[in-house]
């Protein structure tokens, strides 16, 4: 929804809200004390309907859904789907007080925040066997009329020179404020693609918002950034998102395969945890490019399977070690994977392993260029895998072994 508070227009109406809340308050003060009066309670849920009306008109999403969210509870104990007892009756008491408290607050700061909304509201969707909302409800533009003007316009075309596309590779799979991030762009490449018609000074002025939030940029045509995104971001999500549908449907024939795909499969999966919402759009605007990304991924995998169907086992050992190189020289802070190698610790269960690792390192002068945690092939177990200088790794793999750790070297070349 995009946000076209008007707060002229809610002090108009702030005192009107006001006194219906205090009319709901008394109403329901009257049938907490007979609660055989359900008269009583009619008329406070006709007092949160015109409240919610009201705010809806002047456009204050969250105050609104909390009036809504009230006013379902309220008719839901009017019709008898949820009793009318102590707990059910103090919570509809406190959404009534709650919500002038809340507007005065907006009203004063000229600042909605309607986040803070959200635990109460769920609480009546909780009693009432609703699913709870995110804070994403709040966070949602609806553009269906903001450029109603320009739907015939082609974006692909569009040459205005004030306007220059960009893509921060940056995120997770986490939505809302959950998966907010202060440092997210720090170190991250941000895609820039300015086109023929961009001035020189418009370009600089964009590429040095981008380094000052701590990013690098890289320019691309829209076409070429089009086509890279499509083969390291949208395959890998609908690859996973397949990967993970085939374990699922195996699992309702057996239900120990979701128990045996854990380690590399968990890794392998994680981007198809993501919310579906965003990738419905994504397969739409990009599909040209992403079938063409799939038809490599499809080919590349009948080639696998001739492979592994005739035993071509040289070409195959070829193939692995080619992924595995690739993957060791993926963008990072190793110039020379001759100056560095892979060391492999199996993180046991107990508390604060992984520092004491980490802690380690710092003791022994060991550097540490890059790290991840990886999942063992055999269950849940954690691997932390390090790089680290090849000069230092004889003293870590011995201090380690000394500390009870089973420590693993692997080159990367």
């Amino acid at each position: 929804m995009v946000q076209r508070q008007d707060y002229v227009a809610l002090e108009w109406v702030k005192s009107e809200i006001d006194e219906t809340l205090l009319q709901a308050r008394g109403v329901l003060e009257t049938f907490v004390e007979n609660t055989e009066d359900v008269a009583q309670l009619r008329f406070c849920l006709m007092h949160i309907h015109q409240v919610s009306g009201t705010l809806q008109m002047v456009q204050f999403f969250g105050a609104a859904l909390l009036g809504e969210e009230m006013e379902h509870f309220c008719n839901a104990i009017v019709d008898g789907t949820i009793p009318p007892d102590e707990d059910n009756l103090s919570l509809l008491m406190q959404g009534i007080l709650q919500l002038p408290n809340y507007l005065e607050r907006v009203k004063v700061a000229k600042k909605d925040l309607p986040t803070v909304l959200l635990p109460l509201i769920n609480q009546f969707r909780k009693v009432r066997g609703a699913a709870d909302l995110s804070e994403v409800v709040f966070f949602r533009p609806d553009f269906r009329n903001l450029f109603a003007d320009l739907r015939d316009v082609d974006y692909r075309r569009f040459d205005d020179p004030r306007f220059i596309g960009g893509h921060p590779m940056a995120g997770s799979e986490l939505v809302g404020l959950a998966g907010a991030d202060a440092s997210l762009f720090e170190g991250a490449v941000w895609v820039l693609t300015p086109s023929e018609n961009t001035p020189d000074a418009n370009f600089a002025h964009v590429a040095q918002v981008v380094k000052e939030l701590g990013a690098e940029f890289v320019v691309l045509s829209a076409e070429r950034h089009d086509q890279l995104v499509a083969i390291v971001s949208h395959l890998p999500h609908l690859t996973a998102a397949t990967l993970m549908s085939l374990a699922n449907d195996h699992a309702e024939e057996h239900v120990a395969v979701l128990r045996l795909a854990a380690g590399g499969f968990r890794d392998m999966t994680r981007v198809a945890s993501g919310h579906p919402a965003i990738w419905l759009d994504v397969c739409k605007e990009n599909r040209e490019a992403i079938i063409g990304a799939l038809d490599g991924m499809i080919s590349g995998l009948q080639a696998m399977r001739v492979i592994v169907d005739e035993g071509k086992t040289d070409e195959l050992k070829q193939r692995l070690q080619t992924a595995r190189v690739a993957r060791a020289n993926l963008p990072g802070r190793v110039s020379n994977l001759l100056d560095v190698v892979e060391v492999r610790v199996p993180i046991p269960d107990r508390a604060g392993a992984a520092a004491e690792i980490f802690s380690l390192a710092a003791e022994l002068g060991v550097n540490t260029a890059n790290f991840e945690v990886a999942h063992s092939v055999e269950g849940d177990r954690g691997i932390l895998v390090l790089v680290i200088d090849r000069a230092s790794q004889d003293v870590f793999k011995g201090g380690l072994i000394a500390r009870g750790f089973r420590p693993s070297i692997q080159q990367l070349t």
